[in-house]
């Protein structure tokens, strides 16, 4: 497990300041939690949503932690997204060809009855160039 060098507490403080300072509503989102003690620390820290990213660990595991931590946020209001398979890196998505590590949509489907996670972010066996094309397109309309 990666080890993070950010001060969450700090982070904490100065987001909730510039968020009640802002005239927007805003969310507090840790992104890519790396396991359930950093989510949790994030939440007594003000943050308003979660990212747990257990995809490098097994379905299995990523399963029961995900829904651990959604069992956490949920009484609290707080939503949780979740990470499933491998989503690479953006630099490399129009070279990626190979769609062996993709979730497939059925595991989706499973993941998210399974965890009640809020959202999902997960690389289906649709090639992300066409998805690159789509945003573009969409942002230039």
């Amino acid at each position: 497990m990666m080890k993070s060098n950010i001060n969450i507490e700090y982070i904490g403080l100065v987001g909730k300041k510039m968020a009640q300072e802002a005239s927007v509503p805003v969310a507090l989102h840790l992104d890519h939690g790396q396991s359930y003690e950093y989510c949790l620390t994030a939440l007594r820290h003000g943050f308003s949503s979660v990212m747990i990213d257990a995809s490098v660990k097994s379905l299995k595991e990523n399963n029961a932690i995900t829904k651990k931590v959604v069992a956490a946020c949920k009484h609290l209001g707080i939503s949780v997204e979740a990470e499933l398979g491998y989503v690479g890196e953006g630099s490399t998505y129009d070279n990626d060809s190979d769609d062996s590590y993709k979730t497939l949509p059925e595991e989706v489907k499973k993941f998210v009855a399974k965890t009640d996670v809020d959202a999902l972010q997960s690389l289906s066996a649709m090639p992300m160039v066409l998805t690159k094309r789509l945003l573009r397109l969409t942002m230039e309309d």
